[in-house]
């Protein structure tokens, strides 16, 4: 069960990577090049 607990965390944690660099990517394109930071 500890495994199968830990996997979980290793997905999530790439999942909300996934997620933010989506947000950041799109977030980048929608914002103009001097707002861009």
């Amino acid at each position: 069960m500890k495994n199968i607990s830990v996997s979980k965390e290793i997905v999530a944690s790439e999942y909300l990577n996934l997620l933010y660099l989506l947000y950041c990517g799109e977030y980048n394109i929608v914002t103009p090049g001097p707002f861009k930071q």
